[in-house]
């Protein structure tokens, strides 16, 4: 009672998966009904006991025992014999506790299906059950006398009681093929001499039909397609136009094969287990044992992949990316995830790909605080966590600010009484990441807030504590438990921005993982509750005061730079006409779903005044070539092989500029790009003219690659929204005193300035480290920790300066450590990727155990599997 109790309240709860609990509570439920069973219905019928064990019990126990250890995803073709197997049972058992001249026609009927289907069962599990009795048996009735059975009673009384139920257990397994295919057969013919309307017409409708299926879920498995259509010559258009009309089925086949050891027991050429057996038990040669393992391998093909595990896994992961332009975590998550759930297995410690959007701590408490100082403001967000499953979770933010903004503080706390616990270092990007990384492997408390493009940022913070089951003294092994949350965890980020007419804005979300929030969030504005929101946070708050029309303050840097920042409209100045554009436009894959909003941008070029003649067209993708205006215009419309493949902001720029052409600035149009793909790279590429990139839609990329970043910075280029925000950057390009211009606001470098007013100092800061250039000499080093050491200043956060929160003394002499290194400015790129495990391949065997060493493992096995699931089950987290 107490373990079945145990069970369902450990579901219900999310201590245990809910499906692996169900399985559980089916095996413990099956041998009690049929206790139960055999007590009442059929009391003194010994025949119907017999039925009910070997044709009921004893395959259903198996099957929900194989289920947990062996079975993991269900393909179409297991599913369809776990349908078959059901129905069979249903339609058996049905049969043994009702009496012919009672049954309903309905019920016929269904027998005629489901003994049909029962014929087919019984025949395959015979089969496959066969395989393993026949050396079972040899091995025990040859080996019984040679055993070392003085061994058992020297290492324990017990152990050697538990040999002999092992022994019964075996002989009972040993005549369970043929107590099957007696029974099932018995009962089919049985039920064939019952005479109903069209009863032979069903029986045989159900037989050829499910036959059919078998054949037909088993004659191919989907990656042999993808990968035959993947191996074409995609230089010819044809081809190209041929994936892409069956792209659905290319996806589905590279998914199998990178879910095909959640899929399947093992592959073809894996399975030699049958083969070691037989070689084992009756001497035999190789090529004799091959011929069982390849008839074996004809009844268990549904539950074998036809491939290289392994292999092809890689190789599907790598072509997703090749040709579908983006990692197949990042495009295929609910699919892997579901994949995952069929085994113990789970995702990753970070928060990666697996993890967007998913729900798993939940945000208690949500406190925005606004101290305004004119048109400044230092805004503060503090975020009360809780996680709501049994595991540490880190939460993810990918995030923007406003306009004209700058992050100031990161502080966290686990104590609900100690506000901003702990607080904040700002340290060079690559060593804030590292520290980070390391002591999150480690499971030790950091948290981390990056700049990762002009406006986009990256915040997460580790561990979110899991909810834990506590027991009373001294009863751990009772049900009776207290599921109790884990210690809150504070999060606070501060950052100073500039009003705007839309008043103080707040912070856009582009990105989570594991975080969510829902009506039970708590939501205040400097303490006053706030409406709930669908949105993370709310798009702007109204400030106490009227809206400055005007804005000028000038501000030190150092003792030779001082920035002018005031409030001014930008007019065109310059002829359009005379203006050279190179376009780049991506032509990767998903850039399908943009053409358009690329056909609509490149008539506004048209309009906005810009001649045809002076715009160049480059195609940087999987074939690049050079186009005119009209050209261009004419394939985005028409060419249906025209996006193809995967490339990557970085790659893109990295190949124009090896290309020579005449232009005055350079744009590049995308979509969100795929970052994930991007190298390691830390050397921008210098180019001879401005670069800007457009994403179509208004599409806002969560994250660059940091050189892609550089380069832009270097280019004096930068980030367009439209056609008209292109002009206007054009229009700044000759101003070499300008430095950066955002939602009508000039940044302006002078000369002998005697004003130094500080209430912009680190928005200014920022914007002029944002648009310094950075050499790519032997000076670079020296010069990134000169505005490092603004940033360290100012405590600021910049695309090169990041806030770490350590929480103990070795955490920051690890960070000390990685300050002090050569690539301290070098960060990763993260694809997001979780490296998820493989479950383990029962079919494949290394060795070949003795006969009476099979026993013995057995035993162990056995009393281990005990232990194991016992301390599952009761473990307190």
């Amino acid at each position: 009672g107490l373990f079945l109790t145990g069970i369902i309240k450990n579901a219900f709860i999310g201590y245990t998966p809910f499906d692996f609990s169900m399985y559980s509570l089916a095996i413990f439920l099956i041998p009690v009904g049929s206790i139960i069973f055999g007590a009442t219905v059929f009391r003194k019928k010994s025949g119907q006991l017999l039925r009910l064990f070997y044709g009921v019990e004893i395959p259903l126990f198996l099957l929900f025992i194989l289920r947990i250890s062996v079975f993991r995803e269900l393909t179409s073709s297991t599913t369809h014999l776990f349908i078959m197997l059901m129905v069979a049972m249903v339609s058996y058992f049905s049969e043994i506790v009702t009496k012919e001249e009672t049954r309903p026609k309905w019920l016929r009927i269904g027998h005629k299906i489901g003994h049909a289907l029962l014929l087919i069962i019984g025949l395959y599990i015979g089969a496959i059950l066969i395989f393993y009795a026949v050396p079972a048996l040899w091995s025990l009735l040859s080996n019984i006398t040679e055993f070392e059975w003085e061994y058992l009673f020297r290492i324990g009384f017990w152990i050697f009681l538990s040999s002999f139920f092992f022994i019964y257990t075996a002989t009972v397994f040993v005549f369970l093929p043929v107590a099957v295919v007696s029974l099932y057969i018995n009962a089919f013919i049985r039920n064939f001499k019952v005479e109903i309307p069209y009863g032979k017409i069903i029986t045989f409708s159900s037989l050829g039909i499910n036959l059919l299926l078998l054949v037909f879920l088993n004659y191919s498995q989907p990656q042999s397609y993808a990968f035959e259509v993947l191996d074409s010559d995609f230089s010819k258009p044809e081809s190209r136009v041929t994936f892409i009309e069956n792209q659905d089925k290319i996806k589905k086949g590279l998914l199998n094969a990178y879910l095909s050891s959640f899929r399947y027991i093992s592959s073809v050429e894996d399975n030699n287990h049958i083969k070691e057996i037989y070689k084992e038990s009756f001497n035999l040669e190789n090529s004799t044992a091959d011929v069982f393992q390849s008839i074996y391998n004809f009844f268990i093909n549904p539950f074998l992949y036809h491939g290289d595990m392994h292999a092809d896994r890689s190789k599907a992961k790598e072509l997703y990316e090749l040709y579908f332009d983006k990692s197949i975590q990042k495009g295929e998550p609910e699919t892997i995830r579901k994949a995952l759930k069929s085994t113990w297995d789970s995702d990753g410690i970070e928060a990666g790909l697996l993890n967007v959007n998913q729900e798993k701590v939940h945000i208690n408490k949500q406190e925005i605080s606004i101290v305004e100082n004119g048109a400044v403001a230092e805004i503060e967000i503090h975020e009360i966590y809780e996680n709501m499953t049994f595991t540490q979770q880190e939460i993810f933010y990918y995030f923007s600010l406003p306009p004209n903004s700058v992050v100031t503080g990161l502080w966290l706390s686990d104590d609900d009484d100690k506000k901003k616990k702990y607080s904040f270092n700002v340290s060079p990007r690559g060593a804030a990441q590292q520290v980070y990384k390391q002591e999150v492997r480690r499971r030790v408390d950091p948290s981390l807030l990056e700049q990762v493009g002009p406006n986009q940022y990256r915040l997460r913070a580790f561990p979110i504590e899991r909810k834990r089951k506590e027991y009373s003294k001294g009863r751990r092994r009772s049900i009776n438990y207290e599921v109790n949350k884990g210690l809150n965890f504070h999060l606070w980020f501060s950052y100073k921005t500039i009003n705007s007419k839309k008043g103080w804005r707040l912070p856009t979300l582009l990105e989570k993982r594991n975080v969510y929030w829902s009506d039970e969030t708590v939501i205040s504005v400097n303490g006053k509750p706030q409406s709930k929101s669908e949105h993370w946070l709310p798009i702007s708050l109204k400030s106490s005061t009227e809206h400055q029309s005007s804005i000028d303050f000038t501000t030190a840097i150092s003792e030779e730079v001082s920035i002018r920042t005031h409030s001014k409209k930008i007019k065109n100045s310059i002829d359009l006409a005379n203006q050279k554009v190179a376009l780049l436009i991506d032509c990767s894959f998903s850039m399908n779903a943009e053409r358009e909003r690329l056909s609509q941008f490149l008539n506004q070029l048209e309009l906005k005044g810009f001649q045809l003649k002076n715009i160049s067209s480059q195609i940087m993708g999987a074939s690049k070539s050079k186009l005119s205006f009209e050209e261009l215009k004419t394939k985005v419309k028409e060419d249906q092989s025209l996006f193809f493949g995967t490339t990557n902001n970085m790659g893109m720029v990295e190949s124009f500029s090896n290309t020579t052409s005449s232009h005055d600035f350079a744009i590049l149009i995308t979509d969100k790009g795929n970052y994930e793909s991007s190298n390691d790279s830390i050397s921008a590429v210098q180019l001879d003219s401005p670069l800007f990139i457009h994403h179509l839609g208004n599409q806002q990329t969560p994250i660059y690659n940091d050189a892609f970043l550089e380069t832009l910075q270097n280019s004096n280029g930068g980030v367009v929204e439209n056609t008209d925000d292109f002009i206007t950057q054009l229009n700044l390009l000759n101003k070499n005193a300008i430095l950066k211009y955002d939602d009508g606001i000039e940044y302006s470098q002078v000369i002998d300035s005697t004003e130094d007013n500080l209430t912009m100092s680190e928005i200014v800061t920022n914007a002029y480290i944002q648009n310094h250039k950075i050499a790519s000499d032997s000076n670079r080093i020296k010069e990134l920790d000169f505005i490092h050491s603004l940033a360290m200043r100012e405590q600021i956060v910049t695309p090169y300066s990041s806030m770490i929160v350590l929480v103990n003394d070795a955490q920051k002499e690890a960070l000390k450590k990685a300050e002090e290194a050569a690539d301290r400015f070098d960060r990763e790129v993260e694809s997001g990727d979780e490296a998820v495990s493989s479950p383990n391949n029962p079919f494949q065997v290394s060795g070949s155990p003795e006969p009476h060493e099979w026993i013995l493992i057995g035993l162990v096995l056995l009393l281990l599997g005990f232990k194991y699931y016992q301390n599952k089950i009761q473990t307190t987290f």
